[in-house]
């Protein structure tokens, strides 16, 4: 039996870095777990309380030793203990510009991006 590792197409970024998980009513403070091109885990720091699955939030976290933030608008996919899994839904293109380059460095494999990035521009809703 394949585990859900297994299934994916985006390979995750271990990373460490204060993030935020909001929307209208809620926020979140936590740390990023890990990061791809297709969504983040991060560990919660306060209780998930009000946070449902399948609801939209905004994911956003500043790069170490700079002043980038890049922004994720997410949904929440899994919730397990204090980790939230986020399924990204949009990127604006400064985020986005600078998550591939982020993903590109941890990756040292220029092939493995271009396959998923080419995943990521063509997944079926």
């Amino acid at each position: 039996m394949n585990s859900p590792e297994d299934k994916r197409q985006f390979t995750r970024i271990a990373f460490d870095a204060k993030a935020r998980v909001f929307d209208q009513q809620h926020d979140w403070q936590g740390l990023l777990v890990d990061i791809s091109l297709h969504g983040a885990l991060v560990y919660l720091t306060q209780p998930w309380e009000g946070g449902e699955l399948g609801q939209i939030y905004q994911l956003e976290f500043l790069l170490p030793g700079s002043n980038i933030v890049i922004r994720m608008q997410t949904t929440a996919a899994h919730f397990d203990e204090q980790l939230l899994g986020l399924q990204c839904m949009h990127l604006d293109l400064d985020s986005a510009t600078h998550l591939k380059r982020l993903v590109a460095l941890n990756l040292g494999d220029e092939a493995l991006l271009d396959r998923e990035l080419y995943a990521l521009n063509h997944q079926t809703d």
